[in-house]
């Protein structure tokens, strides 16, 4: 809780400070907001897009916890009360940021699951020789809420203007997924043709299925490297505390030069763990 405190105090002098020229205030509003944008009320906002949230209780044991293993980590190191309360504080920092890359690797998996329901349900309604109409609202109430709320819009707007071609495009605009539109393709040729083609429903619904099965095995995969990574950090972490420790012993002192390494090897660590879930998170697509 002193970190947090510390935290926000620095966030209010950098809101009040630098009064001199326009360019200043400005560089530093921008500072600030960045800052506050990846704070814990800052992520939350954030998270609302998404329909999700990050409680304070679950933010609280998250500090909680890294406070104390962290500090005691750090403290067992580094023998400087000032440097754990420096890397502990920025840790505490960081946490809003990490858990929010969570958050959005969690909804884009649920968002591109939500799209192979969807385009899967389109050919298969279309097996039933529904019309694109009756398509969109079944899809609507079969959906989860990724969706629903999209397909609802839709609906609504074909049933005041009858324009179904325009209720199409404005879900690829925002989907702009090559499944969503392939199977909006064969949605149209249903609109204006009357008619499908069987075949190549069947291929479509083949593509996707494979493609869902690939996909899967690529989060997967993707679950167990996140374990690996975070092993391997908790492992490096173990050896670093062993060798500091064993070196401690055997010269009966810490000098300031490897309080420094240390304070550089817990600052790299917390920047790859940034970089990393950045990452994981711009890398989640579906083409």
């Amino acid at each position: 809780m002193i970190l947090l405190c510390l935290y926000f105090i620095l966030l209010f002098l950098l809101n009040n400070s630098f009064k001199e020229n326009k360019e200043v205030k400005t560089i530093k509003k921008q500072f600030v907001e960045s800052l506050n944008s990846y704070t814990y009320s800052g992520i939350n906002k954030k998270l609302n897009e998404f329909n999700m949230n990050y409680s304070l209780s679950n933010y609280m044991k998250h500090s909680s916890l890294l406070f104390i293993t962290l500090g005691l980590l750090c403290y067992s190191t580094t023998k400087s009360l000032r440097i754990t309360l420096l890397i502990t504080l920025l840790y505490l920092v960081a946490i809003p940021f990490v858990v929010y890359q969570k958050k959005r690797q969690l909804f884009k998996i649920n968002l591109i699951t939500s799209i192979f329901i969807y385009t899967q349900s389109i050919l298969m309604y279309l097996r039933e020789d529904k019309t694109v109409v009756d398509i969109l609202r079944e899809c609507e109430e079969s959906n989860n809420n990724f969706l629903r709320r999209d397909l609802k819009e839709v609906n609504q707007y074909i049933l005041k203007t009858t324009d179904v071609l325009t209720g199409l495009e404005s879900l690829e605009n925002k989907y702009t997924y090559s499944i969503v539109i392939n199977a909006h393709i064969i949605l149209k040729h249903k609109l204006i043709d009357g008619i499908v083609n069987q075949n190549l429903i069947d291929y479509l619904y083949t593509n996707i299925e494979n493609y869902e099965i690939a996909f899967n095995e690529y989060i997967n995969k993707r679950r167990s490297n996140n374990y690996l990574f975070y092993l391997i950090l908790g492992l490096n972490a173990f050896g670093v505390y062993s060798l500091t420790n064993f070196i401690t012993l055997q010269s009966n002192n810490q000098n300031s030069v490897m309080q420094a390494v240390l304070t550089l090897y817990y600052i790299l660590n917390l920047i790859t763990i940034i970089i990393y879930e950045n990452w994981c998170t711009n890398t989640l697509v579906l083409e």
